[in-house]
């Protein structure tokens, strides 16, 4: 037996559709970072890990001294404390090292400049758990990260106040 057409039944089933929609808008909008890039090792002496995440709603706080891990041949982002958690840099696509009278200075970063070593840095972008992993990131030598240290992947880089050390 057909039914008649409802009209409550049509607002009944448009509101649980413009719900679902509402609801699931964040989860889409953090699954798209998945979507919108990847990381990987450069071909530059020294090799840098680069990201392609942009406009990827990664909003965390990321400071550090930058440092350079001769051994582990990485750039990281050192915290000051006991512990000096090492958290490994990742650079915005085409960022690349720079050397001045051959000696390793630091990291240039277009639209943003030069990071040189020792200095204080603040950036918005987020961690990634080298144990979980699930950015599929490229492994680095131990040394390279410490005290619980993750990926730094930065996306908007500031300078920051701090005199470099």
């Amino acid at each position: 037996m057909l039914r008649p057409h409802s009209r409550a039944r049509d607002l009944a089933n448009a509101v649980v559709v413009a719900v679902l929609a509402v609801a699931l808008w964040p989860l889409q909008a953090c699954s798209a970072q998945g979507d919108v890039g990847g990381v990987r090792l450069t071909e530059t002496d020294p090799p840098l890990l680069v990201h392609d995440y942009h406009d990827s709603g990664m909003e965390a706080e990321i400071t550090g001294y930058l440092r350079y891990i001769e051994g582990g041949r990485c750039f990281v982002l050192e915290q000051e404390g006991d512990q000096k958690t090492r958290n490994v840099a990742v650079w915005p696509s085409g960022s690349e090292p720079v050397r001045q009278d051959g000696a390793l200075v630091g990291v240039n970063v277009p639209g943003f400049g030069t990071v040189v070593t020792g200095q204080w840095l603040k950036a918005g972008g987020g961690y990634v758990d080298p144990g979980m992993n699930v950015e599929k990131v490229p492994d680095v030598a131990p040394e390279c990260l410490s005290a619980g240290g993750e990926y730094a992947i930065m996306t908007q880089l500031d300078w920051a106040d701090g005199a470099p050390r």
